[in-house]
């Protein structure tokens, strides 16, 4: 299975696996292992990529409210530690979670905030 994530490319992004920042060069982002980044300022869609042998699946997401977005997968080695999935299960999962952490936001007493991410099988 080969996984890709369109719709990063040119945003800066934290390294947190590797420890430094970055900037994203590759029209698709590929994942191959562990990954724990958190991208600032996303402004467009962005749809995964997912191939197999047989077909091709493709989840587009979308985001309001939120500017930054965290792609995570613990890799082998991590995924043996979580208590919480089952040693392969990195194989089958990519977090891609909508967020806001680069300027998080702030409410007053009274004050409103809303976000939302919208999947979209296709």
């Amino acid at each position: 299975m080969h996984t890709e994530l369109h719709g990063l490319e040119s945003n800066q992004y934290w390294d947190k696996v590797n420890r430094m920042k970055g900037i994203e060069r590759g029209e698709r982002l590929k994942i191959r292992g562990e990954i724990d980044r958190i991208y600032q300022n996303v402004v467009g869609p962005l749809t995964l990529y997912e191939s197999t042998c047989c077909a091709q699946q493709r989840l587009e997401l979308e985001q309001a409210g939120f500017k930054d977005v965290v792609v995570w997968n613990p890799g082998a080695e991590r995924c043996a530690r979580l208590p919480d999935m089952p040693p392969q299960g990195y194989r089958s999962m990519l977090c891609i979670e909508a967020a806001q952490i680069a300027q998080p936001v702030h409410l007053d007493a009274g004050q409103s905030w809303t976000g939302m991410q919208r999947l979209r099988l296709t």
